[in-house]
């Protein structure tokens, strides 16, 4: 049986206590829920029943920022798991499919998709990341030999610097995965 940890930021209080039974079919028995909040929310967050280790962040680096604070907590409590689900709260007003890109985003942790997605892992070890399908991206313009983001020369950069060879240049969008 595969061991799992979830790393969940919350930054939303609206969303605080949705993600609890999305995961409770996951977060049960030995895995363990670390979860990272907003320093102004709200202290006393009922984890029903999930085995959870709560630390508050300011929100400096985004979800990015909040889950490697999460990774750093794994870490230091010598926290032992085969697999790591990464999630946290999806708010996008400013786009009009917001609720609907949360919800693709989510996909890899209902319950009906966690078993195949346990399996997988189980059954073919050389598997590193399970995202939602629809979350797949790839900003790079072969044609003009960059990538459609304000980030362009910073990615060229670190290709360059850390001489990366790279033949696909897909990422998971929404930084929501196994």
């Amino acid at each position: 049986m595969l061991t799992t940890s979830i790393f969940y930021h919350s930054y939303y209080n609206s969303e605080i206590d949705d993600i609890f039974p999305r995961l409770s079919h996951i977060a049960s028995g030995d895995k363990k829920l670390f979860l990272n909040i907003n320093p102004d929310q709200n202290k006393e967050i009922n984890c029903n029943k999930i085995n959870s280790i709560i630390i508050s962040t300011p929100n400096i680096g985004k979800d990015i920022g909040a889950k490697l604070a999460l990774m750093d907590l794994y870490l230091k409590t010598n926290q032992k798991s085969d697999l790591i689900l990464l999630l946290h709260d999806k708010q996008s007003p400013q786009v009009f499919y917001g609720e609907k890109w949360k919800n693709d985003l989510y996909k890899i942790a209902e319950k009906e998709n966690t078993q195949n997605i346990l399996e997988l892992f189980k059954n073919q070890p050389d598997v590193g990341i399970i995202c939602a399908t629809d979350c797949i991206s790839d900003e790079y313009d072969a044609e003009k030999d960059e990538f459609k983001t304000t980030n362009n020369f910073i990615l060229k950069d670190y290709i360059r610097r850390f001489n990366f060879r790279l033949t696909d240049y897909s990422f998971v969008a929404g930084n929501m995965f196994w």
